[in-house]
């Protein structure tokens, strides 16, 4: 008999043939949530997988945690997003702030994440933290709180944000010169100052453009 055990051990494996061949022997397994855990961290066939697991799984299964986890997936992430948004809908599993910082930070893929979060028509309210969040993304930062500040034209830039932005090793110079172009009247503090002193990478370019600006 196939047991819940042997298809969350095919959902580890590189390749579709395992599972394919367990769920045909069996069409009355029960797919639990470790099940669908496994298969959102697979990078090679996990979107494939989990094509097969949702059609056998109810929406309520579901929850942020393995969005979440989905949405770390490097490889698949966007793809295993969007299938579990397809079957859970938003009343089940809603776009959060959690949800939008994860994006937002993630290295890999946040600037695609965002887009497909942000891509409806209703008029997002951002919480703070979601652009907090964008500015410590170290591959893409500026694309990233671009899509944010254009989706929420009046979202509050904080202390924190500036401050995150001033350390980001690669793109601190680009980061403020963007969050500064939202805000012109934001104030440069000595904590903006310390983190750009901080920062290994660019800590003295940005602080000679943070100097004259202060004294502007």
């Amino acid at each position: 008999e196939v047991t819940q055990d042997m298809i969350q051990a095919a959902c580890r494996n590189s390749t579709l043939e395992p599972l394919q061949f367990l769920l045909s022997k069996n069409k009355a397994v029960s797919i639990s949530y470790n099940i669908l855990h496994a298969a959102a961290g697979n990078e090679e066939v996990g979107d494939q997988m989990l094509v097969l697991l949702l059609e056998r799984c109810k929406a309520t299964l579901l929850d942020e945690w393995l969005l979440l986890l989905a949405m770390s997936n490097k490889k698949l992430g966007v793809e295993l997003t969007k299938l579990l948004l397809a079957k859970a809908g938003e009343a089940i599993l809603p776009i959060t702030t959690d949800v939008l910082e994860a994006a937002a930070e993630n290295k890999y893929i946040g600037e695609t994440l965002i887009e497909e979060f942000l891509k409806d028509s209703k008029e997002w309210k951002l919480h703070p933290d979601v652009a907090t969040a964008a500015v410590r993304n170290r591959y893409s930062p500026v694309e990233v709180l671009t899509l944010i500040l254009k989706t929420d034209e009046h979202l509050e830039i904080t202390m924190d944000t500036i401050i995150a932005a001033a350390g980001n090793p690669q793109y601190a110079q680009e980061l403020l010169y963007l969050i500064l172009s939202h805000d012109p009247n934001i104030k440069i503090t000595p904590k903006v100052i310390n983190a750009a002193a901080e920062n290994e990478q660019s800590g003295f370019d940005v602080i000679q453009s943070l100097w004259r600006l202060r004294s502007e």
